[in-house]
């Protein structure tokens, strides 16, 4: 789920809280960041049981509607398509999914009507009405429709969204992750193995490691960086130099000399692409031009040592 560009942009953010707080305590910073990303999964799980509500609002939704005394064509219909999704259900009894929830005691239980609210807005949908109408859905047009309401409500409804900023103020920034996720595992469902759920890490024990350590060494090598960066930026007024781009640019050249195994050239690109996301308009020229030149330096004096997959020429 995390992959190492949203590792470092995580690292990069808590550098950037660190440095601009005058923050002391690298221990509790460190432990502030690693509990960030943990809070990314818990939203990503909290997805799978909001889509969950959703469906046991339609389900009850059905029920209602057989009780009315002047029912229409819809009111009759004692199931749809949506009460038949068998997503929905793999969901719902997914014992990983379970698990996991319980164990980090998630819940939409602080917002009582939202799935409610959410599922009046769906009904109102001209998708939902082509999908209950539709004969004959096979599971690929379950899967399509579930990742249609996934763009148009879970991604775009503002109400929701105005949640997310409310529980935590990274989730504004992370729904995009999440949801590219949510969408894979909807994608990748069959009746025999249910709902495949990502793991957080792809490897928890390396990608920690990474994380760790790029955070500690910025922070450690913090003089040293600057030492390092300084002279190559004499062209340029301190003062007119972003911060993001000094934080970025010593993020990188921290990653050339410590990750042996990371190759310079993906060193490179990565923060060039991280400041196109985060920086000014005209960053990644800038950062680009300095780090070229400091690699090169630090490769003349033998300051790079690569191996395994770093040795991978640029």
């Amino acid at each position: 789920m995390l992959n190492r560009r949203v590792l470092r942009i995580k690292v990069m953010q808590a550098l950037y809280g660190f440095f601009q707080s005058g923050n002391s305590d690298l221990a509790v910073s460190e432990k502030n960041m690693f509990r960030t990303l943990e809070r990314i999964y818990d939203l990503y799980l909290l997805q799978f049981l909001l889509l969950a509500d959703i469906h046991r609002v339609a389900l009850k939704d059905r029920e209602d509607a057989q009780k009315k005394y002047f029912p229409d064509e819809e009111d009759l219909m004692k199931t749809t398509p949506f009460t038949e999704n068998p997503i929905f259900e793999a969901i719902e009894n997914s014992e990983q999914l379970n698990k996991l929830v319980n164990n980090r005691k998630l819940g939409w239980g602080k917002y009582p009507e939202l799935a409610e609210k959410l599922f009046r807005k769906i009904k109102q949908m001209p998708e939902y009405k082509q999908y209950i109408h539709t004969p004959d859905v096979n599971i690929q047009k379950h899967k399509d429709y579930l990742r249609d309401l996934v763009k148009q409500v879970l991604w775009n409804e503002e109400y929701l969204h105005s949640i997310y900023e409310e529980e935590n103020i990274h989730w504004g920034d992370d729904i995009d992750l999440v949801n590219i996720t949510l969408l894979k595992a909807i994608e990748g469902f069959n009746t025999e193995r249910g709902i495949q759920l990502s793991a957080l890490y792809k490897d928890e024990k390396e990608d920690k490691d990474f994380v760790s350590r790029l955070f500690r060494k910025c922070i450690l090598d913090n003089e040293e960086l600057n030492d390092i960066i300084t002279p190559n930026t004499q062209n340029w007024e301190a003062e007119r130099i972003a911060y993001m781009d000094l934080l970025l640019m010593k993020m990188a050249v921290c990653e050339m000399k410590e990750f042996p195994s990371i190759p310079v050239k993906v060193s490179l690109n990565e923060y060039i692409e991280i400041s196109k996301l985060f920086s000014t308009p005209k960053s990644n020229s800038f950062i680009n031009g300095i780090l070229d030149k400091i690699a090169l330096q630090l490769k003349a004096q033998g300051a790079i040592k690569k191996t395994g997959r770093g040795l991978i020429e640029n």
